[in-house]
């Protein structure tokens, strides 16, 4: 075997190797997987759940029955790490199939998570109920 056609074997077998095992850093597996349960930053009494199963995200509201169903993707190699959630049913109708764009980090077992309307195309740069974001502090149960 020439050095060339070990070389190019290599840097074949080097590929697919990083395909396979490359990060990416948009994962539907997700670190925040459980039942989270906490509170809205400047949000009435309303207790909220999240509850995530793999890339499945069920919001739901104590009090004001507000409830939203849909997948996330998160951006773990963001700083902040992001996280878009699609939205496929909700108890508001114009909610359904808009993306609401967030950011999200994780203390021990506390989740701060902040995001802008559903259908929103700006992302929240920071952890304040600000510019029309709504932020939540959950603890994982």
């Amino acid at each position: 075997m020439s050095k060339t056609t070990i070389y190019i074997l290599i840097i074949t077998l080097l590929a697919i190797w990083s395909c396979d095992n490359e990060p990416t850093g948009n994962s539907s597996e997700t670190e925040m997987q459980g039942i989270w349960i906490g509170y809205e930053l400047e949000g009435g009494n309303d207790e909220w759940t999240y509850d995530v199963n793999e890339d499945v995200l069920d919001i739901n509201a104590s009090i004001s029955q507000e409830w939203y169903k849909g997948t996330i993707s998160l951006n773990t190699n963001a700083v902040p790490k992001q996280i878009d959630y699609f939205i496929t049913d909700s108890y508001f109708n114009e909610a359904i199939d808009e993306t609401a764009l967030g950011i999200y980090k994780i203390e021990g077992d506390t989740l701060t998570f902040a995001a802008n309307a559903p259908g929103n195309p700006e992302r929240p740069t920071s952890y304040l109920a600000e510019n029309g974001a709504r932020v939540y502090i959950v603890l994982l149960q």
